[in-house]
């Protein structure tokens, strides 16, 4: 393997990953984001023993590399922004009467320690 093969990889594992969150399926992303880990330590380890020309040459795909990366991380953003929506609906939507001793006030409240 060399520098370029190892960017190669990295940009395959992303597009895995991408289409892997795209289909919500966690257990694929767990295991592409596995291998993902892995290919972006063989980059890294390329990256640092290539030669100046190596780099230079290497300079677009190590750009899509990038990119492929930003897009992941939108599309996990997104995702997360509407879980914590759809988390945050379901704890308003949460009746507020209880059954608890302490809790007959539909308001929330603290207990004192001293109680």
């Amino acid at each position: 393997m060399n520098l370029e093969k190892s960017i190669l990889n990295a940009i395959d594992l992303t597009g895995r990953l991408e289409a892997a969150l795209k289909m919500d399926d966690m257990e694929l992303c767990q295991d592409v984001l596995n291998l993902r880990g892995e290919a972006m330590a063989a980059f890294e380890t390329w990256h640092r023993a290539s030669s100046p020309a190596e780099k230079a040459n290497s300079t677009d795909l190590i750009k899509e590399l990038v990119l492929a990366d930003r897009k992941v991380q939108a599309h996990f953003q997104t995702a997360l922004e509407t879980s914590a929506g759809e988390f945050r609906q379901s704890l308003t939507s949460v009746s507020t009467v209880s059954s608890g001793a302490y809790q007959t006030n539909p308001n929330p409240a603290c207990v004192d320690r001293k109680a």
